[in-house]
């Protein structure tokens, strides 16, 4: 698991552009489907035919795209202005941070006006994203032109790596560690029939719909296991409820995330964790977002559908952190849910 969470977190992929993650799951799980369909957004759903057909068609459904930036302007000067792909993102969060511009990986730098050149007032406000720019290192707009071109997408310039007891540190963590899951589930799950579901452009908020939606409708399930990530505040000074989850203490089962979650599912899950000894934690403070379990919920005439969560702390950044023995007991729980499903 922590291999293909590795490997997965290594490539681009902004929402709208989520080639180079495609490109790598479709390779890594043909040999073991059926059937790969891409749709024209370019999310991908594979079928799996199992020795065993579950009563009700299951999907498993995670993201492939992660927040970025996007090239809008380049000044006389040489300076890349940006626009931010993705919701949610805080814009505290890039100031000072290394990125990577387009096919080519130009490395640049998110600036801001320095600190000595502002006033009192500015030092009380949140700065903006149209206040920042990105260094590049150009010094006219015809040699920044040579380097990048308008609409090149942006990624933090982060690599996967082991990080503190237990951790790994990566962009787009939440998104990647449930499609590793997915991968695994493929190759060396239960033999159970299933549809699997990775889709694009999940991270641009309410525009969700556009990605997920489709993908769920032409996958035609009957019940869908979203498997994602959660943000984990356990940090100093915020209160055991406040903090939705924990890093390092299991999977995460939710009873609502955007959509309400099938109550018998919730409660399946959460028995068979138990049963074999899973160690998981329910998720103090619903979300607000869940789109992908929102617009799956909508699909044809309604979907059944829960959620296996891996906690994550600082989403939408450069640097996320995840414990890996809880992005391993994320896939054995999807593991005994489809072991269930087929009757074993």
């Amino acid at each position: 698991m922590l291999s293909i969470t590795k490997e997965l977190c290594a490539l681009n992929g902004v929402t709208g552009c989520e080639d180079e993650v495609a490109e790598y799951i479709i390779n890594r799980i043909t040999p073991h489907v059926d059937e790969i369909k891409v749709d024209p957004l370019g999310s991908i759903i594979a079928y799996k035919k199992g020795t065993i057909d579950p009563p009700e068609k299951i999907m498993f459904f995670s993201h492939m795209d992660e927040i970025g930036f996007i090239v809008k302007r380049i000044t006389d000067d040489g300076y890349i202005k940006f626009g931010i792909v993705g919701m949610n993102t805080d814009p505290r969060a890039v100031i000072g941070k290394r990125v990577l511009i387009g096919e080519n990986r130009v490395p640049g730098v998110i600036g801001i006006k320095a600190i000595h050149l502002t006033t009192a007032d500015e030092r009380k406000i949140m700065p903006k994203v149209q206040e920042m720019y990105i260094d590049i290192g150009a010094e006219t707009k015809e040699n920044a032109l040579k380097l990048v071109s308008y609409g090149d997408y942006i990624v933090f310039d982060s690599q996967p790596e082991d990080f503190g007891e237990g951790l790994i540190k990566a962009r787009a963590l939440d998104g990647r560690a449930g499609c590793a899951a997915l991968i695994k589930l493929i190759e060396e799950g239960p033999d159970v029939s299933a549809v699997y579901v990775f889709a694009a452009q999940d991270e641009v908020g309410f525009r969700s719909s556009t990605g997920g939606g489709p993908a769920a409708f032409n996958a035609e399930a009957e019940v869908a296991i979203v498997v994602d990530g959660v943000i984990a505040a356990d940090l100093p000074g915020v209160s055991a409820y406040d903090r939705v989850c924990e890093v390092g203490k299991g999977a995460v089962v939710p009873f609502m995330n955007g959509a309400i979650y099938d109550k018998n599912l919730v409660a399946l899950i959460q028995r068979l964790a138990d049963e074999n000894g899973i160690t998981w934690q329910e998720q103090t403070v619903p979300s607000p977002g869940g789109m992908l379990s929102k617009t799956i919920e909508k699909t044809r005439t309604g979907v059944k559908v829960c959620g296996i969560s891996v906690p994550v702390r600082y989403p939408r950044t450069g640097a996320s952190l995840a414990a890996v023995s809880d992005i391993e007991a994320v896939y054995d729980l999807a593991s005994e849910v489809l072991k269930t499903f087929g009757g074993k």
